[in-house]
């Protein structure tokens, strides 16, 4: 009987071994795998191959502790036959069961939670070497569940997706491992690799910039009155950009007399970008080149604005405004009766955020450039639009171009309706 206890006690220990291992391997996160598959430790590093095996390696856990399980249920019958008698097999059995469950599957398992890599890297060899002994038994079981999963119509998906990053961002940030707004720059970090420069770029139409034939005296006032650091320099016309004209070069020459010197003799070569370039692409092809301003070429190679870098930066950590710079929420002014005044020269994405909306590519990156979209027309002072956020009735037009437009929110448009 001795040996009969000391058997039945060990296959408990096996299951909870057996249980705390498959926990252990199927909780590993990504960042503990990777962890484990650079370390220099050759447990660690077996357990990260073993991990990529996880779908053999989790049929081998479950097969050994079923073994095991069923052995132990076994023992427990004789050792209470022998024990108690016949007669005391159901409550024995009950008892018994319930020390299974809670020894060799709850503890292990909530254990195995805590210490999963710790777990992992001790059971990698034991368990390598158990696969290659039941690898014909576990293969096959395992294309057996496959093909079974493949009937039923489901497919296995391993790969890191954008969701589970953001979901994992979020949870960091309820526990307080991360500050409050730190999730929207991890959103934005991604969002900044599918929005194109075109989306926060300046128009052509906005640009500020001089002819490269000007005089230093000529150009001086012009361009103190404007203020930019950085001005795009034309040959021609506006949408001929050969160089950039720094501020700071253009003082200095006026500083020292040197009025009659033409800009193109200061101007440097500028950085060209296609519209299409994407956000976080633009960052990194101006921070190789050391410029904090690039021309954006639309498809047919014309001009269509000019991007800085601060614009790229903003589109991550949101808006940076100077001390005389009109902000944005400027742009959008609630009013009374519970609508708002929104300028045509509002970003769409802004416009998205603000109401909490989600919003869906768009060939036009402004409201103004919206509403001008989906009238189909030029519109007048008056004409009612109906978008995605609302109703909008144009308010001011200038140039062919919507200056401004009241927008009855959506759920504003919902309490009007009879």
């Amino acid at each position: 009987m001795v040996w009969i206890y000391i058997t039945f006690f060990a296959l408990i220990f096996l299951s909870a071994v057996f249980s705390a291992s498959e926990t252990a391997f199927t909780s590993l996160s990504p960042v503990q795998v990777f962890r484990l598959s650079s370390s220099k430790n050759p447990s660690k590093r077996l357990a990260h191959k073993l991990h990529q095996q996880v779908d053999l390696l989790i049929t081998t856990i479950l097969i050994c502790n079923n073994l095991v399980n069923i052995s132990a249920t076994v023992f427990s019958t004789v050792i209470i036959i022998e024990t108690y008698g016949e007669s005391a097999l159901t409550v024995g059995t009950a008892v018994l069961t319930l020390i299974i469950i809670l020894f060799g599957e709850v503890v292990p398992k909530q254990a195995a939670i805590s210490y999963n890599e710790a777990i992992a890297s001790l059971v990698a060899f034991p368990l390598n070497l158990l696969m290659k002994v039941f690898y014909p038994v576990t293969w096959t079981i395992s294309r057996l569940g496959d093909l079974f999963v493949f009937f039923l119509g489901g497919r296995r998906t391993r790969e890191i997706s954008l969701e589970s990053i953001l979901m994992m961002v979020r949870a960091a940030e309820q526990r307080g491992l991360l500050f409050v707004g730190q999730d929207r720059i991890v959103k934005n970090v991604f969002r900044s690799q599918t929005i194109t420069v075109k989306s926060v770029m300046t128009h052509r139409t906005l640009m500020f910039s001089l002819n490269q034939n000007l005089k230093v005296g000529e150009a001086i006032s012009r361009a103190m009155e404007e203020g930019y650091s950085r001005i795009p320099l034309y040959k021609s016309h506006p949408e001929e950009i050969t160089g950039i004209l720094f501020l700071k070069d253009l003082i200095q020459k006026h500083l020292k007399g040197e009025n009659q010197l033409p800009l193109m003799r200061l101007m440097k070569p500028p950085l060209f970008i296609p519209e299409s370039r994407k956000v976080n692409l633009a960052f990194w092809d101006m921070q190789a080149k050391n410029q904090s301003l690039a021309i954006v070429l639309d498809e047919y190679g014309g001009v269509a604005g000019l991007v800085t870098r601060e614009d790229l930066l903003e589109e991550i950590f949101g808006e940076m405004y100077d001390e005389d710079e009109i902000a944005h929420d400027q742009f959008i002014q609630k009013r009374e009766d519970g609508s708002y005044l929104v300028s045509g020269i509002t970003p769409l994405a802004f416009l998205a955020d603000y109401f909490k909306m989600p919003m869906e590519a768009e060939r036009v990156t402004t409201f103004g450039g919206l509403l001008l979209q989906l009238a189909g027309k030029v519109p007048v002072e008056g004409d009612e639009i109906p978008t995605v956020f609302g109703k909008a009735i144009i308010q001011e037009m200038g140039r062919h171009r919507v200056v401004s437009a009241v927008l009855i929110p959506i759920t504003e448009v919902t309490k009007l309706s009879p």
